[in-house]
């Protein structure tokens, strides 16, 4: 049969695929806003600032 019935997909695969991607972002994330933290801590215009705004005063 061509045409399996989504049920009887084994979709560990695409849920591990879904979860790396997400890991991922959220890792990527969280290195932006250390680096925006780190170098631009001194600026006006701090990106994390509209974020957490009680956190870094």
């Amino acid at each position: 049969m061509l045409i399996v019935p989504i049920r009887d997909r084994d979709t560990s695969t695409a849920r591990f695929l879904l979860l790396m991607f997400a890991y991922l972002a959220f890792l990527f994330f969280a290195v932006f806003l250390l680096f925006q933290i780190k170098y631009k801590a001194a600026k006006n215009d701090l990106f994390p600032t509209m974020i957490f705004p009680a956190v870094i005063k």
